[in-house]
């Protein structure tokens, strides 16, 4: 039954041992560092730390749309791929997951979107969309840039809250 709850999501399914689920919860206070909040940055900072993405809120509805702006405090000119970049859920495990997000993308056979060169010192901004399911949670938003020597790299928001109709 477990397999078949798969492919027909309205068959109950069996709910895990009261031992799995205090598993889950305590990893995710691991990771997440419960009272002190999770980690917000994928990493790149130590590639471009004076790059800054933000939302224009710390708290959003499902089907709300997020005013980001990027601020290019580095030396150089960064370029923003506006065929990637998205809108991340935290799940219980404390991983980052776009399922419930929104991605954007260009399509395959059609010339992609120009990048958005950000020179040294200036803003830009763009706006993405939270899912009109997204679930009660911590979200974030994570952009791709390279630079004039084809280095790329993920920057993320500060997390944001989602007050959304369920929980995952």
């Amino acid at each position: 039954r477990v397999g078949l709850a798969r492919y027909f999501p309205l068959m109950p399914t069996p709910l895990p041992s009261r031992t799995a689920l205090l598993r889950r919860v305590l990893l995710a206070a691991f990771v997440c560092g419960a009272a002190v909040g999770c980690r917000e940055s994928l990493g790149p900072e130590s590639i471009w730390g004076d790059l800054r993405v933000e939302t224009d809120r710390s708290l959003y509805v499902p089907g709300a749309s997020v005013i980001v702006t990027t601020k290019n405090n580095t030396d150089h000119t960064l370029y923003c791929d506006h065929c990637a970049g998205e809108v991340q859920g935290l799940e219980l495990l404390g991983e980052w997951n776009g399922s419930y997000g929104m991605a954007r993308g260009c399509l395959r056979g059609f010339a992609p979107a120009a990048p958005v060169a950000i020179a040294p010192g200036a803003r830009h901004v763009d706006t993405m969309h939270i899912n009109e399911f997204a679930y009660t949670g911590t979200w974030r938003v994570v952009l791709q840039f390279t630079d004039d020597a084809g280095t790329e790299a993920y920057h993320a928001s500060p997390s944001f809250k989602v007050i959304g109709s369920w929980k995952p």
